[in-house]
């Protein structure tokens, strides 16, 4: 599991930090035989409430021989939170 946690450091304090939110992304166990290719599932935990989930979700396809775990991060964001923030003309 990759568990990416986001917290605030006031001027850079990080005595003082504050959890943001954080993000978990598994494995999806179906896919745990396939070396080259895998899916994961994930879940972003609500902002100040460690243990509730705010958003899951699946993302498949993910080439593990040539994507690292930033691709994967991004690939969770976009399916997550992309269509929230399209901008409209």
């Amino acid at each position: 599991m990759i568990r990416v946690k986001i917290e605030l450091w006031p001027l850079g304090d990080k005595t003082k930090a504050r959890s943001l939110g954080s993000m978990e992304i598994a494995l999806d166990p179906k896919t745990l035989l396939t070396p080259k290719v895998g899916s994961y599932n994930y879940r972003i935990l609500q902002w100040g409430k460690d243990r509730k989930t705010w958003k899951k979700g699946h993302v498949g396809n993910h080439d593990r021989m040539h994507r690292g775990p930033w691709d994967l991060l991004y690939r969770c964001l976009v399916d997550a939170v992309a269509s929230r923030n399209k901008e409209t003309p």
